[in-house]
């Protein structure tokens, strides 16, 4: 797994506070973090996904923490799965 994606999912499961409010104030600080390092991919797919994280974990939120993290473990493995096709183009 890309090492960027993994340190957001560590820092995003290490969040113990139960008040979404304070979930939301670290995940967002976590994936402003995640959104610079990924920034040189250029990849519409990783850009559409980084958009709707952000709208779901910072402007739509459903106030459930567990069920926010859920979805941002999956949301993480999508986009690893895009990684994992550039970085075998790139080998091939």
């Amino acid at each position: 797994m890309n090492k960027d994606l993994i340190v957001f999912s560590n820092k995003i499961h290490a969040i113990v506070e139960a008040d979404y409010g304070d979930f939301m104030r670290l995940g967002n600080n976590y994936f402003i973090e995640l959104r610079e390092q990924l920034e040189f991919l250029q990849d519409q797919n990783i850009n559409s996904k980084l958009r709707e994280i952000q709208d779901y974990l910072q402007f739509r939120p459903n106030w459930n923490v567990e069920s926010t993290r859920t979805r941002l473990d999956g949301d993480i493995t999508y986009m690893d799965q895009i990684m994992a096709g550039h970085r075998q183009d790139l080998e091939s």
